[in-house]
């Protein structure tokens, strides 16, 4: 036993010679000069701005509600102001149409002679009260157009 007891011990100081050596501080003469490396940067000014993030969707939209737009008369459409789905606020003009049949209307109703209708107190009772004096408005309105 004395034996196996010599060669382990004899190779474990083998190991830790060779461990040492290893291990040991090295010389300025195996050891290259030191590398200074160098990292390219890039700088830029500060400044505030909006955040912008931009999402890619796929899909369909319902709307709230549903609005049909009719025209109160009748006449050929010049000009179209407004895409389908633009938002528009009430009073927004959205198209132009041609109001050459206005027009001659209108001077045709200036040159003819006032229509002469038999006055009836029935018929007046039925009218609304407000209707004439809005219709009268409206007609001067549209007369006094150029």
């Amino acid at each position: 036993m004395n034996g196996t007891y010599r060669v382990f011990l004899i190779a474990g100081l083998i190991a830790l010679g060779a461990l040492a050596v290893a291990c040991g501080s090295s010389t300025e003469a195996e050891t290259p000069a030191s590398v200074v490396q160098t990292v390219p940067v890039r700088t830029v000014a500060v400044e505030t701005r909006d955040l912008t993030e931009t999402l890619t969707l796929t899909g369909s939209l319902d709307p709230r509600a549903h609005v049909p737009v009719v025209a109160e008369v009748s006449a050929r459409l010049l000009k179209v102001l407004s895409d389908e789905g633009d938002r528009v606020s009430q009073g927004t003009l959205v198209a132009v149409l041609d109001d050459t049949d206005f027009r001659l209307a209108r001077d045709r109703a200036v040159t003819l002679p006032p229509l002469a209708l038999p006055y009836s107190p029935e018929f007046e009772r039925s009218l609304d009260p407000g209707r004439g004096e809005r219709l009268m408005r409206e007609l001067l309105r549209f007369l006094s157009e150029p």
